[in-house]
């Protein structure tokens, strides 16, 4: 089973289980394939998914430049140095 994951947080819970020794190989990948398909997303909602991840993407790297490209960032690129300089002890 799978539990999704409640926004905004990146994380999700899965539940596995061992399936009876007493099951034939084939009934074993039988009853795997049929739980792998109950939690599977369906091709075309993955593929919008995809798309709309590659998306957000684009846009926070967008985001990210500008704010690099800033004034304020660029002003501030020495205070931040020296900050990490500290924190790595040097």
């Amino acid at each position: 089973a799978i539990f999704p994951t409640t926004p905004p947080s990146n994380e999700f819970f899965v539940s596995l289980r061992r399936l009876p020794e007493a099951l034939t190989a084939e009934q074993q990948r039988a009853a795997f394939v049929a739980s792998r398909d109950r939690v599977a997303l369906p091709a075309e909602d993955a593929a919008s998914e995809i798309e709309e991840l590659k998306q957000r993407l684009v846009a926070a790297e967008r985001e990210a430049a500008a704010i690099r490209g800033s004034t304020s960032w660029r002003i501030t690129a020495p205070l931040r140095r020296a900050v990490s300089l500290l924190r790595r002890g040097g």
